[in-house]
């Protein structure tokens, strides 16, 4: 099943990486926030992406990810875990198929 890509808004840096997630989940509004930060609304959800982690909110609880865990390939992803929807599965799998989260990181290093 294909989708047309989604456009991004305000983050043309980092639209390769943007490009993968939207695959991945949809409709993604993106939006550049404070310096080295990014905030998505993925389908309703809030993610903001530092250089440092992802934070998810997850129910009432916030959830970090650590991307250097992800660049090393540990699977830090296990921690968000919530019997009440799939949306850890989504997120899972957006992040485990983003084969490039190293050039990610260099491209906030860079900024």
């Amino acid at each position: 099943m294909e989708t047309e890509p989604i456009p991004i808004v305000d983050v043309q840096d980092f639209g390769n990486y943007f490009d993968k997630v939207v695959r991945v989940f949809g409709k993604v509004q993106a939006s550049q926030g404070e310096p080295g930060e990014i905030g998505m609304n993925v389908n309703g959800v809030e993610i903001t992406i530092t250089q440092e982690n992802i934070c998810i909110p997850s129910c009432d609880s916030e959830t970090l990810f650590d991307i250097t865990g992800l660049v090393k390939g540990e699977n830090s992803l296990d921690l968000l875990s919530c019997e009440q929807c799939d949306f850890s599965d989504k997120i899972y799998e957006a992040l485990t198929s983003i084969k490039k989260l190293e050039e990610y990181k260099e491209i906030f290093e860079s900024n």
